[in-house]
């Protein structure tokens, strides 16, 4: 079954309040934490960090829904980190 649907964002995405309906039972590869990042994504758990923000600064750009200023405001919130 996709998880994503025709308008490209995860069908269990709450778009009014973006949040995770299925939080609690997301899958795998959808959670990050070390072992994930290790076992599934083949990636050293010390980079987590550098590794989740280069993964969402990705999708934020590529996401036609969000304004400029989102963007703007989101990859900042990255760039502080």
């Amino acid at each position: 079954m996709a998880l994503v649907g025709d308008d490209g964002w995860c069908k269990n995405f709450d778009k009014a309040t973006r949040t995770c309906l299925i939080y609690a039972e997301r899958p795998l590869f959808c959670r990050v934490t070390p072992e994930v990042i290790r076992d599934l994504y083949h990636e050293d758990p010390a980079d987590l960090d550098a590794w989740a923000i280069h993964c969402c600064t990705e999708h934020i750009l590529s996401n036609p829904d969000l304004t400029d200023d989102e963007v703007e405001v989101l990859v900042a919130q990255f760039e502080e980190t």
